[in-house]
């Protein structure tokens, strides 16, 4: 349910998603099976086989031939006969495959479940010469409720790092998307439905969705049996099936950002959004085999409609009407799916993005992507025709129950974390505490397919969260926490330049956590704030600011104590988002790079501007001379003369890394060079802000 950059949340996530949800899990997800149905004639089973977030199976066909299971998802095969792979589930977890929903229901009152992974590791797919590994889990539900109407429900985490992302590592967990269609069947050898998708992304930083954020796609969708349409071959119907796919989506994704940002083309991909509304056809072809079934799909995405201003704006890539039809989202898919156990389908492919440019606005379709599921299909009525046999005798045991054997321990020393709170955020039990020793925990026994939203506190760390999706038995789980940013002291006296405390003076310290105080009367100030470095500002009316760059180590003092100079009586300095530009020279010495005095007046003004500006993280200071003289001394001069003006500032308190120095010699003139007035205007410094 949260977005997210944390490391330690998005590995465990990738792993119970990836490899913790095998057939056991559905196998043990408290579904009834065929022989407990055929046993009784109490079905309330069926109401209660699987929780709202188990993963999901689909109502499958099984025909004997493909024009005779149209609509015949039930009938009933001879034994020896080579049994047909049933119809697999797209990514959304419609009945279909990949990007492709088929229009054809399932059997009424049948159900699936099933696990969809993607899997992309590459280079320069999201950002040129970057690393980006990405791993996505589509834990599905499918049910055909009645012969003309069905839904679907996917629960998605994806978990995306990029070497240039900030942070590295970026998880998006508890995205949803239901779908609603409702079935007709057109012809004996024709499908036709019409669905509607809520696609609904979770809250970045919370837990719950962002209900402004969510899109909306009304769709059209076809299915042939093109073995019925064009007949049979050799007095064998041709078992091949096509699908047709065509809707528009009403994009919202982008409110996601809505008053924090503009997302970043790293950003867009690991979250899944998109600036444009879509529209979107897809179509696919299914050649049903014995055991497995070959699959071939194309997906294109039109982007139309998009966001207020995204073109205006200062941007990195092309707008999509520049680009043109080479930026559209399109896919080719590959795959196979096969059916090794009766009801359980297994499935693999690979998606050829064909994608050939990048456009502002557009998240990046990857040059491949791999994608493995697992589905499972419940029928229970199915189930029942064909394991007809009389039970005696009805042995009762006690349903699975899954229980969280789990430890907390420090990320860096390892060791055990006591007395840390264990709270499970989308159950109602109470709160638990970690061994005072031990760091270890049970929990509270869950049903098997429940997904768990497990939340570790303590006051001396960082809270950390954890989605985790219950399988029966005791299964093992380990938080790591980080230790909790701790604080240090800043702490001085403010006094003019006679020795008189400047009551009510504002002292402003940027950095991590910015804290703003005020002198006392006594001139003197204190304030607590997170470790790590700070700029900190003095101010007062008719008062020249100063100040000076600090670092603050955890639970340590740094005694700053600064002098106030009156405020000058003209200003000779401006800032803009490129420069501090000043209105009057840095005067030297002829031939030399040492500063007259006449200048301090304008490099303190300088000195002022960059601590009230905390935001100037980088500054190249320049110098520049006339074309008098040689081009390497003006060149070596200009170095100099840059370099004293950089230790003037670094003794006014300004950080050392904040600045550099280049000369430049006469290289860049203002002017020509052929008036005493214009070689005057040529020798210069100049502050360049290079952040």
């Amino acid at each position: 349910m949260v977005r997210c950059g944390k490391l330690a949340a998005s590995s465990l996530l990738g792993v119970v998603l990836a490899v913790g949800l095998p057939a056991a899990v559905l196998a043990q997800s408290g579904l009834p099976s065929a022989d407990e149905l055929a046993a009784t004639d109490d079905f309330s089973a069926l109401d209660t086989a699987a929780e709202p977030a188990t993963p999901r199976a689909q109502a499958q066909p099984a025909p004997a031939a493909p024009s005779e299971a149209r609509n015949e998802d039930r009938t009933v095969q001879a034994d020896d006969a080579p049994r047909l792979a049933t119809p697999g589930q797209s990514q959304e977890g419609s009945r279909g495959f990949h990007g492709i929903s088929s229009a054809r229901p399932g059997a009424q009152n049948s159900f699936g479940i099933g696990f969809l992974g993607e899997i992309y590791a590459g280079e320069g797919a999201v950002r040129a010469t970057d690393s980006n590994n990405t791993l996505v889990g589509n834990l599905v539900v499918q049910g055909t409720f009645h012969e003309h109407f069905s839904a679907n429900f996917r629960l998605q985490a994806r978990n995306s790092v990029n070497t240039y992302g900030r942070p590295q590592a970026m998880l998006s967990q508890g995205d949803m998307l239901l779908g609603l269609r409702g079935h007709l069947v057109a012809t004996p050898w024709l499908d036709l439905a019409a669905d509607l998708s809520f696609d609904l992304p979770s809250s970045f930083g919370s837990v719950g969705p962002t209900f402004s954020a969510m899109s909306v796609r009304p769709r059209m969708l076809a299915t042939a049996d093109l073995g019925e349409l064009f007949g049979a071959v050799n007095g064998e119907p041709i078992p091949l099936y096509g699908h047709f796919n065509f809707g528009y989506r009403f994009d919202n994704s982008e409110k996601l950002f809505e008053g924090v940002s503009n997302p970043t083309r790293i950003e867009r991909f690991a979250y899944g959004i998109n600036a444009y509304d879509m529209l979107e056809i897809g179509l696919g072809f299914e050649y049903q085999l014995p055991y497995v079934t070959p699959f071939l799909a194309w997906n294109l995405n039109i982007p139309v409609n998009g966001a207020d201003g995204l073109c205006d704006r200062d941007r990195p890539l092309d707008c999509v009407a520049d680009a043109g039809a080479g930026s559209y989202p399109q896919v080719l898919s590959l795959g196979l799916r096969g059916e090794p156990v009766k009801h359980l389908g297994l499935q693999a492919g690979i998606d050829f993005g064909l994608t050939s440019k990048d456009a502002e606005g557009l998240g990046v379709t990857l040059p491949f992507n791999f994608i493995l599921g697992l589905t499972y299909t419940i029928d229970p009525v199915a189930e029942l025709v064909v394991e007809e046999k009389i039970v005696e005798q009805v042995i009762e045991k006690a349903p699975p129950q899954g229980i969280l054997v789990g430890l907390v321990t420090d990320r860096v020393t390892g060791k055990p974390v006591g007395g840390a709170q264990i709270e499970y955020l989308t159950r109602a039990e109470n709160i638990q505490l970690t061994g005072a020793t031990s760091g270890a925990f049970r929990s509270y026994a869950f049903g098997p397919g429940i997904v768990l939203e497990v939340m570790v506190t303590h006051p001396n760390y960082e809270t950390a969260t954890m989605t985790h999706i219950v399988v029966d038995g005791e299964q093992p789980i380990e938080f790591k926490l980080k230790a909790a940013a701790r604080a240090g002291t800043v702490r001085g006296t403010v006094t003019d330049i006679n020795g008189a405390a400047v009551a009510n003076a504002t002292i402003k310290l940027n950095g991590a956590k910015p804290v703003e105080v005020k002198t006392g009367a006594d001139g003197r100030y204190s304030a607590e704030v997170q470790a790590g470095p700070y700029t900190v500002a003095a101010m007062a009316s008719t008062y020249q600011t100063a100040g000076k760059d600090v670092r603050v180590e955890a639970n340590g003092t740094v005694d700053l104590d600064i002098t106030l100079q009156p405020a000058a009586k003209e200003s000779f300095v401006e800032v803009s988002t490129e420069e501090i530009k000043i209105t009057d020279r840095i005067q030297f010495e002829t031939g030399a790079a040492t500063i007259l005095p006449g200048s301090f007046n304008v490099l303190d003004q300088v000195a002022s501007v960059i601590f009230e500006n905390p935001q100037i993280k980088k500054m190249q200071i320049q110098g520049h001379t006339d074309d008098v003289g040689s081009a390497e001394l003006n060149l070596e001069l200009s170095q100099q003369r840059a370099d004293a003006v950089r230790t003037y500032l670094i003794g006014k308190g300004v950080a050392a890394e904040r600045l550099t120095a280049k000369g430049v010699g006469s290289q860049q003139p203002l002017l020509p060079n052929t008036t005493n007035r214009n070689r005057s205007l040529n020798r210069r410094v100049e502050f360049r802000i290079v952040n």
